[in-house]
């Protein structure tokens, strides 16, 4: 949620290298996220 709040106070426009750094950093949570939620399981 931090990260779309985040997004919309940015101006509206965006490098091509700055959505694909943010696209990146979300992929990079969201895998995180899930490894964390597969070793919590053992």
């Amino acid at each position: 949620m931090a990260v779309i709040a985040a997004a919309k106070e940015v101006p509206k426009r965006h490098t091509v290298i700055e959505v694909q750094q943010i696209n990146s950093e979300r992929s990079l949570f969201v895998a995180l996220r899930l490894q964390y939620a597969y070793y919590s399981r053992c």
